[in-house]
């Protein structure tokens, strides 16, 4: 650990070579800046207060793409862009549809593909 570190963290992967290091994170806290004001003797220090933090809630559709793919074949891309440029609002209603029956439809292109819970999941 550097001396002017606080704490310091190493993000590793392991590969065919071994563990290789591809981060490091020092906390350095404010040490430069605390240098440079003990040198120049100016107050160099600034605070404002931060917004309460906001709380984002989003509705995510994952697909089984093995059972898609065998089941729409050449089209399992227009099913995935679909949900991909799904506005939350759409996301949510379709998740409320499969929680009460078996099945969704979403048409992409002119084509209409339904869907089964095995095929897709809403969180």
């Amino acid at each position: 650990m550097a001396h002017y570190a606080n704490d310091c963290w190493d993000a590793e992967v392991e590969t065919s070579y071994g563990w290789i290091e591809i981060a490091g994170h020092a906390d350095r806290s404010a040490f430069d800046l605390t240098k440079h004001m003990t040198k120049t003797k100016v107050e160099l220090m600034a605070g404002r207060r931060l917004p309460e933090p906001i709380t984002v809630t989003s509705t995510i559709a994952t697909l089984n793409k093995k059972v898609i793919g065998k089941q729409f074949k050449k089209d399992q891309k227009l099913v995935s862009d679909f949900f991909e440029n799904a506005e939350e609002e759409v996301k949510k209603n379709f998740a409320a549809q499969i929680a009460e029956s078996e099945t969704i439809t979403i048409t992409n292109e002119d084509k209409e593909f339904v869907l089964t819970r095995e095929m897709i999941s809403f969180s």
